[in-house]
């Protein structure tokens, strides 16, 4: 197989990190006070910000050493053109099938309904929700990487090795102090600062320490180790996982926020490096198919819970289907579901958003047709 420029291994844990949140999105399909499954799920962002920012860095290097002149407006409208169309078909799908999906699930509550949902929403799609306008939800985390991206491309591409070595870890060290004195935990995006979003915050300064990381897994990545350092690299790894994995899992306190904080940092920059013993195992189809499918997989399962608290509610009033008289059987009953159509919608999005890119041209072709032709015909 031809040397990808993908990494397995991230795109491997990408996975991995999502399904956490899959699983921690599992309580939003019923009424508070049933058992949590993965209750700190949702520090698996942590990881997409980290990675976001190395990543960025990545690309900014590159924009600075190709050897044409900077030109700051043309050279970010470019790139962030380029990484709002890398979300696209699957945002544009699953908005439309979620809202879509959603709106029939408040039928019973009347059109008010449907329409003050509408007016809360719109704005998600349009990736603004991490300014503060609307309403958070999951799209909140790829509404802050963007606009925080914004922020922090061209600013690197005028001064890279300031704002890698000084700058970003500035941000990271102090926002993240912020959150931990001022906020106390990780979670909780929706919760407004009086000035953004507690989960803006948490993207600026944790898409800086995934740029002020950029130094050191180059030189990592360029040491030649041991046979048995290696192997050291990937005990090491799984370890974090593990750790990582028990915190979000158990989470019985928010301190220990930053100690998963820390795992995911230590796991993105051993994968990075490419340096464990199991590294060219990651590379193959087979992880970078999965690193792909994350994101279809986050646009696709937090408004099935959604809407199965909508539809759970009259259920169990009713006893239909033998809801709302065994706490126990509900929970299990209401998450098989969960995870069925979570499964069925991430497949749905992902075939459309396949077919679409494929025939992306003639689509396009068709689109313009038309749209000469009405214009002829006004």
């Amino acid at each position: 197989m031809a040397k990808s420029n993908r990494n397995g291994a991230i795109d491997f844990f990408r996975f991995y990190f999502c399904i956490m949140i899959v699983l921690r999105h599992s309580a939003h399909a019923l009424p508070s006070g049933f058992p949590e499954i993965m209750k700190g799920g949702a520090l698996g962002v942590e990881f997409f910000f980290i990675v976001s920012g190395y990543l960025l860095a990545c690309s900014a290097f590159k924009r600075v050493n190709n050897g044409n002149p900077i030109k700051v407006a043309a050279d970010t409208n470019t790139f962030m053109k380029r990484k709002a169309g890398s979300l696209m078909p699957d945002l544009a799908v699953a908005a439309v099938i979620s809202m879509t999906c959603y709106s029939i699930t408040l039928i019973p509550k009347g059109f008010e309904a449907i329409l003050n949902y509408f007016a809360a929403k719109i704005w998600n799609p349009l990736l603004l929700s991490a300014s503060g306008i609307g309403v958070t939800t999951e799209l909140w985390y790829l509404s802050a990487m963007i606009l925080v991206t914004f922020i922090y491309y061209p600013i690197m591409i005028k001064h890279f090795n300031a704002f890698v070595r000084i700058i970003a870890p500035i941000i990271a060290i102090f926002t993240l102090g912020y959150i931990s004195k001022g906020l106390h935990s990780l979670t909780n995006p929706s919760y407004f600062t009086g000035l953004l979003p507690k989960g803006t915050v948490r993207a600026f300064g944790e898409i800086a320490l995934g740029v002020a990381l950029y130094p050191l897994i180059q030189s990592l990545s360029k040491q030649p180790l041991s046979r048995l350092t290696k192997r050291l690299v990937t005990l090491a790894t799984f370890i974090c996982v593990v750790g990582a994995t028990l915190i979000m899992d158990l989470r019985e306190s928010y301190e220990f926020d930053f100690i998963c904080l820390l795992f995911i940092t230590v796991i993105v920059i051993l994968c990075f490096s490419h340096q464990g013993s199991l590294a060219d195992k990651f590379d193959n189809r087979f992880s970078f198919w999965l690193g792909r499918l994350s994101l279809t997989l986050y646009l696709s399962h937090r408004w099935v819970a959604d809407c199965l608290y909508n539809i759970y509610l009259p259920f169990a009033k009713r006893n239909w289907f033998g809801l709302g008289v065994s706490e126990e059987y509900d929970f299990l009953v209401v998450h098989i579901v969960y995870f069925i159509c979570a499964a069925v919608a991430c497949t749905v999005v992902y075939l459309i958003s396949k077919y679409i890119r494929k025939h992306s041209e003639q689509i396009k072709a068709r689109f313009n047709r038309a749209f000469i032709k009405q214009q002829a015909a006004d």
